[in-house]
This record gives structure tokens, sequence and C-alpha cells, in this order.
């Protein structure tokens, strides 16, 4: 990166914009908000860009403009700034400015496809410090996956997936009440080489043999209950809806009893660091097991029309999406909303990497051992075997699932895809998100209906 301090004529401010670009594979939509938040007592710290979009070219120079005003009016105060790649630490440039009347514009490129993050960080006087994050892409559909999958990684998944088809389901539905009209859901209990499975089932009432798609809902990262009304609502839509917990916890319990599991001291307490010195006794083996049964449950009701698969989730849940695609055909459409496990390895090409960012959180770091570890359940690996439809979002100032890894999956899919640009928004669910992925359904569920 390079950068050199410019003023702006006038501060870049952007509107709420909608653009569209087709490529052979890929649609692209780009959600921009206002620009201009004011984060305290009329205070307000922006960073703007000279694209709307937000997308530049390798080498190609990014107009960054840096203002703080109270008002409506510039106020000098000192600024810290750190330029990096994608919040990457290794590549984190700091300095120190004092914007004048007009912004201050950093001039900054990338050499290579990623994105280009700048954190800015100022003491509003009598105030709190604030901060604020910008982001940009260079050429992010060259964002290429930072290491090849396994040479077995097939044949190992095969033959997971076979060790699970031999053990019987022991499938225990109980039937529950919700409050959606015309639709009958059960408590499932079932096993899995994971242990126990556990989930809702939600099927609309008087659905006849070979009527239903399948729809599987996943979850996010935390330790909870499997989600009866999101279940009953999306089986409201014509679908046999299944949600089922990451950790097969029954449901349905107070929510204290999965506070205490997930909190620091409980069972569960960042589960997502266990066992990852075994690719046969890291954590996420066992989610995707949980994910399979899940699969095989709705694929074994009589309702179910024998052909059409959605798997559905965000962040953790984003990243079984796409693990879904990949390792069974028969799923056609999948949405992945800010996916988490992807390209995990990108630390080894000096890139931010997915979540759970093992390279930063485990306390002895990643040995040459779990460095192959987790190759075997990193969701960017599954998308190169997906064959589903895909729908994706991102934010570009997502610190938790960073654009970069989110890209370097996306990329790696082969087929039809669409993906939505978040620009000004990290690790959170939009509105816009969310329509984006619900429509995709929609959309999906209405073609195969004709």
């Amino acid at each position: 990166m390079r950068m050199r301090p410019l003023l702006l004529a006038a501060l870049l401010m952007a509107a709420a914009c909608t653009k569209t670009v087709y490529n052979t594979v890929t649609r692209e939509t780009v959600i921009e908000v206002e620009q201009t938040v004011y984060i305290h007592d009329g205070y307000s710290l922006s960073i703007s860009f000279d694209h709307d979009d937000r997308l530049y070219e390798v080498g190609e120079t990014i107009l960054a403009g840096i203002s703080f005003t109270h008002n409506g009016v510039p106020v000098e105060e000192e600024i810290n700034l750190e330029i990096s790649k994608d919040n990457y630490a290794p590549s984190i440039e700091k300095q120190t400015i004092r914007p004048g009347k007009e912004p201050y514009e950093l001039e900054l490129s990338l050499d290579e496809p990623g994105f280009v993050m700048i954190k800015a960080t100022c003491k509003i006087p009598d105030g709190p410090t604030v901060t604020k994050y910008g982001s940009a892409g260079v050429d992010i559909y060259n964002i290429l996956r930072s290491q090849e999958e396994p040479d077995d990684f097939v044949q190992y998944w095969e033959g997971e997936k076979a060790m699970q088809a031999k053990m019987p389901m022991n499938l225990r539905l109980t039937p529950v009440t919700n409050t959606v009209k015309g639709i009958s859901t059960w408590d499932v209990q079932a096993d899995c080489l994971a242990g126990n499975f556990s989930a809702y089932l939600a099927i609309p009432d008087n659905a006849s043999a070979g009527s239903l798609p399948a729809m599987v809902l996943c979850h996010g990262a935390g330790v909870a209950s499997s989600r009866l009304t999101v279940c009953a609502n999306w089986a409201a839509e014509g679908v046999i809806a299944i949600d089922f917990n990451v950790h097969g916890l029954p449901n349905g319990m107070p929510s204290d009893y999965y506070s205490a599991l997930g909190a620091q001291g409980g069972e569960l307490f960042q589960y997502y660091m266990n066992g990852t010195d075994s690719r046969d006794e890291i954590f996420f083996r066992f989610m995707i097991h949980r994910l399979l049964r899940a699969m095989d449950v709705v694929t074994g009701r009589a309702e179910w029309d024998g052909e059409n698969i959605i798997v559905y989730g965000r962040s953790q849940g984003g990243g079984q999406a796409i693990i879904g695609g990949g390792i069974d055909d028969r799923v056609d459409l999948i949405c992945a909303e800010i996916p988490a496990l992807c390209d995990m390895t990108g630390f080894l090409v000096d890139r931010a990497s997915g979540w759970p960012r093992y390279a930063s959180t485990l306390k002895d770091g990643l040995d040459d051992n779990r460095k192959q570890v987790i190759r075997y359940i990193d969701a960017m690996n599954f998308a190169a075997h997906c064959k589903a439809e895909a729908y994706f979002t991102v934010g570009f100032i997502d610190l938790t699932c960073p654009p970069t890894s989110v890209l370097s999956a996306y990329n790696t899919i082969p087929g039809k895809k669409h993906i939505l640009h978040n620009l000004n928004t990290g690790h959170v669910t939009t509105p816009e998100g969310e329509a984006y992925v619900q429509d995709a359904v929609r959309e999906f569920l209405a073609l195969i209906k004709k």
C-alpha cells in the first residue's frame, strides 16, 4: 500500500444507491447507506471514497477522505489512522493526522486482489474516544483461495458420510405447539456420529406426498435452542423446514441453561477451539455431521419432492450453507449471509483469515499439524464442489468474517452465484441482506412451482 496526504475540494458524500453488474456467473448488488453518522452530540467522523461502489483495480489509486465535524462544521482534532489489508495485523500502517477545514485525503493502492481497510480513531472534545472504519475492494473477483484442498479431502468426507449413513437415526418426533396457523411442528431428536441431534421440524398441514422442497436452517455461532418460530415461518412459505442446533442440545430449555453452557467456565465456552489437533476431533467435524443428519431428516419425509433442498444461514450458519452445498449434490440453493469458516488459512499468504481465525485466537498458535487439520473443515474447500446456485452477502468492514475470506469462498464456487455488498457494515445482519436472501428463496420456490 502507499499513501500521501492531499486536500479534497469538498466532502465526498454518498447517498443510498443500488448497482447491479451481470457477469457470466455473478450478479452483484451494492448497498450504500448515508455515510454521515452522528456518533456523539453532533460530532461526526467520516470516511469516504472516490468510487461509490468502493471497487478498484490492482494498482489503481484509491482516494479516501477523512473528516471530523461538529454539526457540519470541521473540527481540528488529531485522528489516529490504521491502514491495513483487511485488518490483517501484520499489514497495519499507522499515522496521525489533523484535518483542517477540508477533509484529509489518503491516496492508497494495493498491488494484489484484496481489501484496503482504514480505521480512524479520535477523541471527541469533552467526550468519548470514537472509531470509524472504511474499506475498499481491489479486483475482488480475483481473490483466490489461499490453499488448494487436501489431496484426500473428497475421500475423507465421502468416508465420513458413508459411516454416518450406516448409523441408524433412531428418530424421535414429539409434537410441539407453534403460533403459525396451518403448520405442524415437532421436536426432533436423533442419533448421529456427533452424538445427539436436536432440531425443530415444521411442515404445512395436509401436505401431500412428494409435494414440498426441503429447507435446512443453520445457526450462527453460540449456544442456543433450535428455533421453533423461524422454522414454522419458513414452512408457511411451502417447504419442509428443519432448524437444528450445532451442539445437539435439548430444545426449549430456559435461556439460563444455554447461557451457562456458553459462559466462561461452561462446558461449551469457546467450543469452536475444541479438537484442533485432529480432523476427527475438531468441533466443526461434529457440526458437519449434524448438518448431514438434518438433511437426512427432511429428505426422509414422504412430503419431500425428491429433488429440491435449500440450505440457509448466516455467519457460522453461512459457512454451514456453503458446506451443505459442497457435501451434498442434491442441494439446489444456498444462502450464506456474512459467512464464517471461509479461507481459514489466509494468514499463510499474508491476508486475513475467516472466523474463528485460529492463527490469532489459539493461545499456543497453529503448528504444522493444526494447519492441516483446519483445511478439512474450511468452507472454502467445500465451495469448490458446490453445484447449487449461491447467494452471499458480505460486509466491507466485517472484522469477524473479513471480506477477503468471504470472497475467496465465493470465487471458488463454480456455478451461478450472486453477492450483495454492504459497504458500510461489519458483522451484522442488515435489512437489505435479510431481504436479499429471503427473496432468493422465494424466487426459487416460485420457479420450481411452475
